[in-house]
This record gives C-alpha cells, structure tokens and sequence, in this order.
C-alpha cells in the first residue's frame, strides 16, 4: 500500500520520522519516569488549598448518590490521580479497577476508606469520610424501618 505522499506507505513515513530523532522511545520513557512528579497533596495540606468552600465536604451529602458526588469532587481536588495510582497509594489492597466509582451499584464503608487513601487521604480524612457513609447508612436504615 502506498501513502498519499511519493508513494511511501504510512509505516516507512513514520519510520523515516523516528530514524530522525536523537532519543530513542525508550530513552525518552525512560527520562519521563525518573522525573519527580509534583504531589500538591503533600506539599499543601488539603484543607489550605482552594478554601474551604471549594473543597468536597462528606458532611454535605445527604444520601449514597450524594456522597458519590462528594467523592468524585474530591478526587478532583487532589489532582485526578489514575486508577492504578490509586490502587498503589492504597498499599496494593485491591486491584485498579475496584476504584472506578462510576462502576460500582453501591458505596460500601471499605470503598470509601480505600477511595479516599487511594487519592493520597490520611487517616483523619479517611476518618471522616467513613462517619459521612456510617451516618447515610443509618439514615437508610431508618428510612426502610419506617
């Protein structure tokens, strides 16, 4: 198959472009991965960034969907890390998907501790978050019972 541009296909165009480089993909990975990334958690304590009107509060939510909201703003806030970062901030406990909020039917007091510690929360935070969800849950409970 021949390319739109003096007959060369697609892949020796590509080909000529990467003999031209000096760095090589895999020096070029290998730059990229011992530069030291920011941790804006670490460096400002969360409730110092943005005041405190911006930051998610678990004490706003009012049910489950709300407190799914809560922690998606507050995954946000401390810079969207990937599923797998997640899963590694949180000592390995789980599997990167097991953090994906968005797949799952219902919060459960464990996701939410690993959620928040895998956002880089300490265990005050992860403290308060769980008294959000044991709060919501009794408020379920008694709204069954009624």
């Amino acid at each position: 198959m021949s390319g739109g541009r003096g007959g060369a296909s697609g892949w020796e165009q590509l080909r000529e472009r990467v003999r031209g480089r000096t760095l090589s993909l895999a020096g070029h990975l290998r730059r990229w991965a011992v530069q030291p990334k920011p941790a804006p958690s670490a460096a400002v304590p969360s409730q110092a960034r943005g005041g405190d009107e911006a930051r998610p509060d678990p004490s706003r939510a009012r049910d489950f969907d709300g407190l799914r909201r809560e922690l998606k703003l507050y995954r946000v806030c401390e810079d969207r890390p990937s599923l797998r970062q997640m899963a590694k901030n949180d000592a390995g406990r789980h599997g990167h998907n097991w953090y994906d909020i968005d797949r799952r039917r219902s919060l459960t007091r464990q996701f939410v501790a690993g959620f928040v510690r895998g956002c880089g929360g300490d265990e005050a935070e992860v403290a308060r978050w769980t008294a959000a969800w044991e709060r919501i849950a009794v408020q379920e409970e008694r709204r069954r019972s009624d």
